[in-house]
């Protein structure tokens, strides 16, 4: 499928071949991006858009994403920025006002796993708390 080549490619550039090999978290999360993401961000999107969107769904299946007690909005067609209680208790994905991911509050959610390497990769982050 092209458009499942065209974000791995752009995804690849900064996470590595892991994207593409069957069976780890990262190619999960490009099957998601490409296929069932219902934003279906364009394939020539910014690349920071693309990766960070690629980030934090991957972060939801390396940590067992689907048994979290609260969903936040993951993996719907809002922007990741969206991803969160909507300021009741500054719980979930939070942005600048550039629209860039600063803060990662998923403490006491129950993710259960291990942190991608490539959550590095949010160079913006002020906060990130997965504690339980």
């Amino acid at each position: 499928d092209d458009r499942f080549y065209a974000l791995g490619n752009t995804i690849e550039s900064s996470v590595g071949e892991k994207v593409f090999q069957k069976g780890t978290t990262e190619y999960q999360a490009l099957q998601w991006l490409a296929n069932e993401d219902p934003l279906q961000l364009p394939v020539n999107s910014k690349m920071e858009e693309i990766v960070e969107r690629f980030v934090l769904v991957n972060l939801y299946y390396a940590t067992n994403g689907p048994e979290w007690k609260k969903q936040f909005d993951f993996l719907t067609g809002k922007s990741v920025c969206e991803w969160n209680d909507n300021n009741l208790q500054d719980l979930g994905i939070y942005c600048d006002d550039k629209g860039k991911v600063n803060n990662v509050e998923l403490s006491n959610n129950n993710l259960v796993g291990t942190l991608p390497e490539d959550i590095g990769l949010l160079t913006l982050v002020d906060e990130f708390r997965v504690a339980e």
